[in-house]
């Protein structure tokens, strides 16, 4: 039964090499977001990742390769991050599932000893991230999001007022797993004015609490935004 879901950031700079000068600033980040992977696997060694995909209208399950080349993000490197076959994962070299949430979580999953039994790609529109996933019991659940990412001035999508003022109400939400906050249809909205990709994987995460037994309880250990995009690194645990 599953009664993990981590939460850890989707932006490429976890990745000390793509990061470069810039690694050192983002280590409590990356290493937090690691921990983290662990802790969800727990003894399984596995973990299912709802992974925030702009690309996508509609949920989609994905196949992920035993070996993840990290090509399209300029490196010329590989990590072992899914399945070896032990679980339900489908295996496929062909697959296209690589967006930069789909890469972290293969960086994150090798750098915490950990495999991908299962991946989702989810939309950002909440609406659109589906009622129910068929995950093997036992398995670990981790969403990658990220909040805003309209901050700052500098930010990907620049400044847009009350952005920080969303993202206070999103951190207090992940906290005490507020099922109503992330399937709310305002979201909808919320994610489009702030640029919140990862409203749908939380919804998602959200819905999943609510099909599984035991009293759910949040624990947020990190928030950061050093280049205006809201990153948070937290857990959820059932009771």
């Amino acid at each position: 039964m599953i009664t993990r879901i981590a939460t850890v950031p989707g932006t490429p700079l976890l990745i000390p090499e793509v990061a470069s000068g810039a690694a050192g600033e983002l280590d409590d980040l990356r290493q937090a977001a690691i921990e983290r992977v662990i802790w969800a696997a727990g003894d399984s060694g596995g973990i299912v990742v709802l992974a925030q995909d702009p690309s996508v209208t509609t949920t989609t399950r994905r196949d992920l390769p035993e070996r993840v080349s990290l090509a399209p993000l300029g490196l010329g490197a590989e990590v072992v991050a899914a399945s070896d076959g032990r679980s339900t994962a489908r295996v496929s070299d062909g697959d296209d599932a690589t967006s930069v949430s789909v890469l972290v979580a293969a960086y994150l999953s090798a750098a915490a000893g950990v495999v991908i039994t299962e991946l989702w790609s989810i939309p950002t529109d909440p609406t659109r991230a589906g009622d129910s996933f068929n995950i093997a019991a036992g398995e670990g659940v981790v969403v990658v999001a990220d909040g805003s990412s309209t901050r700052t001035p500098k930010a990907p999508g620049s400044l847009v007022e009350g952005a920080v003022d969303f993202d206070d109400r999103l951190a207090a939400s992940v906290r005490s797993v507020d099922v109503g906050f992330f399937t709310d249809v305002r979201r909808v909205d919320d994610a489009q004015r702030f640029g919140a990709h990862g409203l749908g994987a939380w919804a998602a995460a959200a819905r999943l609490t609510g099909e599984l037994p035991g009293e759910w309880a949040g624990q947020v250990d990190l928030t950061c935004d050093p280049y205006g995009v809201f990153y948070l690194v937290a857990g959820w645990s059932a009771a």
